[in-house]
């Protein structure tokens, strides 16, 4: 089983995984950790922990976060660090990425669960008025 920790600055990572059950159903062993700006990274790596420990059953972690360089990110990358291959961090998290790594993560082991969602972060990003109504004018 792959847990999925969305981390991110404020209450951004709860509305996502709000969200993101809405859309596709309740989710098992996903968590949404919040960080205020006044919050001391230590405390914020020890809350991490403990809601990675709480989960026993899961075997391996795909955290998401806000922006690369930020304060959840580099608190995830000394997970990392200490434990190596049981975690990845993918950075730039959207609700796209995360309804795909609800839908993917029971299909594939974590490294192509990381991979693809980030495939499907990037395909979600685009132009829509450039998209679509060039279609729309290419058939008037």
């Amino acid at each position: 089983m792959i847990g999925i920790v969305v981390i991110t600055h404020g209450d951004f990572s709860k509305a996502l995984l709000e969200t993101a059950q809405d859309i596709v159903g309740k989710q098992q062993f996903v968590s949404a950790i919040t960080i205020s700006y006044s919050e001391d990274p230590k405390v914020v790596r020890q809350r991490l922990e403990k809601e990675i420990n709480a989960n026993k059953t899961v075997d391996d972690w795909l955290i998401l976060t806000d922006m690369v360089g930020g304060t959840p990110c580099n608190i995830c990358l000394t997970l990392v660090e200490k434990f190596g291959e049981k975690y990845e961090v993918v950075s730039g998290v959207n609700l796209y990425m995360v309804i795909s790594a609800f839908i993917n993560r029971n299909k594939m082991p974590l490294t192509e669960l990381k991979n693809k969602i980030i495939e499907d972060a990037r395909l979600s990003i685009m132009d829509v008025k450039e998209k679509f109504l060039s279609r729309i004018k290419a058939h008037e």
